[in-house]
């Protein structure tokens, strides 16, 4: 895996960087946290992710951030994990739901 120093800091971030858009439900918390693994033991570091990721595709808000947690919590790799987040949502509203 190649790294970038993120401009102004000393941090590290992967030059991939895995996009969680889908985590918790199209892919399921089972296959997010296999996929989320593989990325870790390849070195990855760098997790892009937002408070209404698959709100569109759940009836249960900020799903992909809540199964990331989950995950940063059981693996115990919060502080060797770089994240991305979005803070320009709007709150209150609600994405229409894709069939």
């Amino acid at each position: 895996m190649r790294y970038e120093i993120i401009p102004g800091t000393e941090l590290e971030a992967a030059r991939i960087c895995f996009g969680t858009a889908g985590v918790g439900a199209s892919v399921s918390e089972a296959d997010a946290f296999t996929l989320l693994d593989a990325y870790c033991e390849r070195g990855g570091n760098f997790i892009d992710t937002a408070s209404v990721y698959s709100d569109w595709e759940s009836d249960v808000k900020s799903v992909t951030e809540k199964t990331l947690g989950k995950w940063l919590k059981s693996r115990g790799k919060r502080d060797s994990i770089l994240l991305a987040t979005k803070g320009d949502t709007l709150i209150g509203i609600t994405c229409p739901k894709v069939d």
